[in-house]
């Protein structure tokens, strides 16, 4: 699969520049481009960047500004499949969506519990509505976590304290480079890293996680 291995994300005003690479591409030719287009605005242009980043199309390194990487971890730390909010959410908008087709009243139900559940029961009697409403309210609640990070990136309300990986058995995390690593059983020398870079290693690592350093 080939992707960019950007090295750096500049954002000034509504203006994003990327510094990247082709993984495909040996030996590696980073250059600098302007991600977006000229007229789309800043808010505009961080969701396709966040998209682009969650799709796997653009791989950051370790050098991209924390503000931008920390504020991905309102979507890893709480992803999509275990996220219940977002389930609660997208399950909320396909039954709306399916009641504008529906029309079912509220008041003749004797609860909100039986009202939806009379919604569902008749959205199951529609294989081809459940599957388009399912699709769509997937989206729906995807698109709401990539907003949430990009109020997290604009507020500057993401992560900031430095996290270390502890990996069970073996003690923390000093250095990783690809499938080798190194660790130590002293707290004290664990490498300390960015949340978003701490929970990157700790996927290519079994039995780890992180913690606050």
């Amino acid at each position: 699969m080939s992707y960019e291995k950007v090295k750096r994300i500049t954002i000034k005003g509504d203006k994003i520049t990327i510094n990247s690479a082709c993984n495909n591409v040996r030996p590696l030719i980073f250059s600098t481009w302007e991600y977006g287009q000229q007229y789309e605005s800043l808010r505009d242009k961080l969701f396709w960047l966040f998209k682009d980043v969650l799709d796997g199309n653009l791989h950051l390194e370790t050098s991209v500004n924390p503000r931008i990487k920390n504020s991905l971890m309102v979507y890893y730390a709480n992803p999509l499949t275990e996220n219940r909010s977002c389930y609660k959410e997208a399950e909320r908008y396909r039954l709306t969506k399916a009641n504008e087709i529906f029309k079912l009243k509220r008041e003749d139900f004797e609860n909100d519990f039986e009202f939806e559940r009379a919604i569902s029961k008749k959205l199951y009697e529609d294989d081809e509505l459940r599957e388009k409403l399912y699709i769509e309210a997937q989206h729906y609640a995807y698109d709401n976590v990539i907003n949430s990070m990009i109020e997290a990136y604009l507020n500057d309300s993401v992560e900031k304290n430095k996290y270390i990986v502890v990996l069970e058995g073996r003690g923390f995390l000093t250095k990783l480079n690809y499938s080798t690593y190194r660790y130590t059983w002293d707290r004290t020398r664990a490498k300390q890293y960015d949340m978003y870079d701490a929970w990157h290693n700790s996927q290519y690592l079994q039995n780890s996680r992180i913690e606050r350093a």
